[in-house]
């Protein structure tokens, strides 16, 4: 579809899908290409891509679970318990999504800068689907890590909002910076907040 919009005759014309842009249209065509470029890669090539879009939100999940979790039991000399690690795998798979939520944010921009992204190797239906799982997933876990209540609150809250994303697929579609920041990252400090205070 990007290609059929940025087409030379598309293009010449400066009928463009934007009515706001102007004459003064800037365009790497290099980075168009190369956002399509994948396509034509071999298996292996297509094959570690499709790790590397995978390994970086999982990476990053590990990576804040250990910080928030861990570290600090490591530090203050606690053994980790079992429900220690549920709450690291629940609150891992919450980091996942929610690096998933914005890389799906930023698809479009990561598939023209040829970014590792997953959002670009899955349908929107198929990564909807695979967040809805997740979140179902967490919320289980979540259940077994008793003493930490605000995961399964951040559970519940991002298997609803994932739910209806698939349901109603426009609820997504925007690209605006605040509406991540209150949807999907303020929840993270919220329910947290509200356990301390309870």
């Amino acid at each position: 579809k990007l290609a059929a919009e940025f087409t030379w005759p598309t293009l010449s014309k400066h009928k463009v899908p934007w009515p706001h842009v102007t004459r003064s249209l800037d365009i790497d065509f290099t980075a168009v290409k190369s956002a399509y470029s994948w396509q034509g890669e071999n298996f292996c090539n297509q094959t570690f891509h499709f790790v590397k879009s995978l390994a970086k939100p999982v990476l990053l999940g590990i990576v804040w679970s250990a910080s928030v979790l861990l570290l600090p039991l490591v530090f203050i000399q606690q053994n980790i318990e079992f429900g220690n690690w549920m709450a690291f795998s629940t609150l891992t798979l919450l980091f996942f999504i929610n690096g998933n939520l914005f890389d799906y944010r930023d698809k479009l921009g990561d598939r023209l800068h040829g970014k590792a992204n997953l959002a670009n190797y899955l349908t929107d239906k198929h990564f909807q689907q695979m967040l809805v799982c997740l979140s179902l997933l967490a919320f289980l876990l979540s259940l077994v890590a008793e003493q930490f209540l605000s995961l399964t609150w951040i559970s519940i809250y991002l298997l609803a909002f994932n739910l209806l994303s698939y349901l109603y697929p426009n609820l997504c579609k925007t690209r605006q910076e605040l509406f991540y920041d209150y949807y999907i990252d303020f929840p993270f400090l919220l329910f947290p907040l509200v356990e301390v205070l309870l």
